[in-house]
C-alpha cells in the first residue's frame, strides 16, 4: 500500500518539464493567494518591474515573474495552453531543450518588456506598470513549433547542451 505523497512523487516524476512548470505555476499561485492574506504581496516583489532602477533592486524578477499570474482565469487559460503546447513539445523536443527554450522565452520577453516600456514610458507618461506572465512563453514555444515543423534541421544548428 502506498501513501499519499508516494503517488503524487511517482506523478510528478513522469511528467515533462513543461508539465511541472504548470505545477510549479499553479503552486506559486497558490503561494500567493495565502501570503497575500498575512500581508506580503508576491506580485509586488517578484513582478517584473519596467522601471530600471527598481529591475536592478529585483534582478531575480527577470525569471521570477515567468511563474506569477494576476487572477485564477489568467492562471487557468495560461496552463490550459501551456499544457497542450507542452503534448507536441514532448513528442519533439527533449525535456532539456523544452526548458532552456522556455527560459530563454521568459528572459527575452522580459527584455522586451523593460526595453517596450522604456521607451513608453518616456513618451507618455506610464505609472504603475508592472508585467506578470503574459502569454510571452506561450508564443515562444508555439513559435518554435511552427519552425520545427516547417523545418527540422532549423534546430540542429543549435548547440544547447
Amino acid at each position: 500500500m502506498t501513501t499519499l505523497s508516494q503517488d503524487i512523487k511517482e506523478k510528478l516524476s513522469r511528467l515533462h518539464i513543461l508539465e511541472k512548470i504548470i505545477v510549479a505555476n499553479t503552486m506559486v499561485f497558490v503561494a500567493g493567494i495565502f501570503l497575500n492574506l498575512i500581508g506580503f504581496n508576491l506580485l509586488e516583489w517578484f513582478s517584473l518591474p519596467y522601471i530600471l532602477s527598481d529591475f536592478f533592486g529585483r534582478p531575480w524578477s527577470i525569471l521570477s515573474y515567468g511563474f506569477l499570474h494576476k487572477s485564477i482565469s489568467h492562471l487557468f487559460f495560461n496552463m490550459l495552453v501551456l499544457y497542450f503546447i507542452a503534448q507536441t513539445f514532448s513528442n519533439l523536443f527533449s525535456a532539456r531543450l523544452s526548458l532552456k527554450i522556455y527560459l530563454l522565452g521568459v528572459i527575452y520577453g522580459g527584455l522586451a518588456f523593460i526595453i517596450v516600456a522604456f521607451c513608453c514610458r518616456i513618451h507618455y507618461k506610464l505609472t504603475d506598470l508592472w508585467l506578470v506572465l503574459q502569454q510571452v512563453f506561450e508564443r515562444v514555444l508555439f513559435f518554435c513549433v511552427c519552425i520545427y515543423q516547417i523545418n527540422p534541421l532549423a534546430f540542429s544548428h543549435f548547440d544547447f547542451h
